[in-house]
């Protein structure tokens, strides 16, 4: 029962996260769009192969981006307790 638990929390924080402004800006940003199409990233992510997720170059540069990193420290915090 406790795998349910946490599915359901995560439903929740994901809700939240849905309906902040700066997480849809965040999402809609075109270097985030590209790497949602970026199949190894996909797989990496749903297998939580945080390994492969870290070592994806397309990740890495996206995560040394000053103007994504702006982006994600303005999505609301709270959402994802």
């Amino acid at each position: 029962m406790f795998g349910m638990r946490d599915m359901f929390k995560n439903m929740g924080a994901m809700a939240k996260l849905a309906k902040d402004e700066n997480f849809q800006k965040l999402m809609g940003h075109p270097k985030i769009q590209q790497l949602l199409t970026n199949k190894e990233f996909i797989e990496a992510a749903k297998s939580k192969d945080y390994m492969k997720l870290f070592s994806n170059a397309e990740f890495s540069r996206i995560m040394q981006d000053p103007e994504v990193l702006e982006m994600m420290h303005k999505v609301n915090k709270e959402a994802v307790k």
